[in-house]
């Protein structure tokens, strides 16, 4: 399963091709800078309890990603970008 907000638009693309994706996971984990916590309904409408692994985070290709599984709200969505931000501190 892949983290992704309403629609792609807010996902960082490298390419017409290629995206930043972050994996999730259904095993419970503490919410941390290296985990965050999200449910959201898939597509039969049933809830999903995942943690996002910030540190997996991975470049995909458009083509394998099949089907949307479901949608995270915004505000974790910001939430998981501001954890990948704080990963990569710009030099001083």
């Amino acid at each position: 399963m892949w983290a992704m907000k309403n629609m792609e638009k807010d996902i960082r693309q490298l390419t017409q091709d290629l995206f930043i994706g972050v994996p999730t996971t259904t095993a419970k984990n503490e919410d941390s800078k290296y985990f965050h916590n999200v449910s959201y309904k898939d597509n039969h409408d049933k809830i999903v309890n995942s943690s996002c692994m910030i540190l997996q985070i991975k470049t995909l290709s458009k083509k394998r990603i099949t089907n949307k599984i479901g949608t995270i709200s915004k505000d974790d969505f910001e939430s998981i970008k501001k954890k990948i931000r704080d990963l990569f501190p710009p030099n001083k």
